[in-house]
C-alpha cells in the first residue's frame, strides 16, 4: 500500500471527526511525521547533491 492511500483516508477522517482527544493525538502524530519525512528528503536531497558533485570533481560526469 503506498503512502497516499494511508494518507488521504486518515486526513479525511480527521477533517470530518470532532475535537476529542483521539483525534487531536492523531493530527498531531501526523504532523510529527511529516516533520521526519520533511528531514529525510531534505537528507535525501543533499546527498544527492553531493553524489553529483563528487563526480564532477572526479571528472565522472
Amino acid at each position: 500500500m503506498s503512502p497516499v492511500t494511508r494518507r488521504i483516508p486518515t486526513m479525511v477522517r480527521l477533517m470530518q471527526s470532532p475535537d476529542a482527544p483521539a483525534a487531536v493525538e492523531t493530527a498531531t502524530r501526523w504532523a510529527r511525521m511529516n516533520h521526519v519525512r520533511h528531514a529525510l528528503a531534505g537528507g535525501a536531497w543533499f546527498a544527492a547533491l553531493q553524489a553529483l558533485s563528487w563526480l564532477r570533481v572526479k571528472g565522472g560526469a
